[in-house]
């Protein structure tokens, strides 16, 4: 997610009715940040999608409707 914090899409799609989990969001407490600076950053900026085996292509085209105009209003609000 660029543009908008990660948690700020979760909220805003769990807010439209999309089921989310928040899988891997933070690195395994080992890794030194320092010397993984790009696993860091990947850690703080992926969010897993719902999208399974029984999505439908109607399911995708509205949590892609729901992304683009999310991320269309935080961009009018920057």
């Amino acid at each position: 997610v660029t543009g908008m914090t990660r948690e700020k899409l979760y909220f805003d799609l769990i807010e439209r009715g999309f089921t989310l989990i928040a899988l891997y969001y933070r690195l395994v407490p080992e890794i030194d940040e320092e010397r993984f600076p790009v696993s860091h950053m990947l850690s703080q900026s992926i969010l897993n999608l719902p999208v399974h085996q029984d999505t439908t292509t109607e399911d995708l085209d509205d949590l892609i409707h729901a992304i683009q105009d999310i991320l269309a209003h935080s961009a009018q609000t920057a």
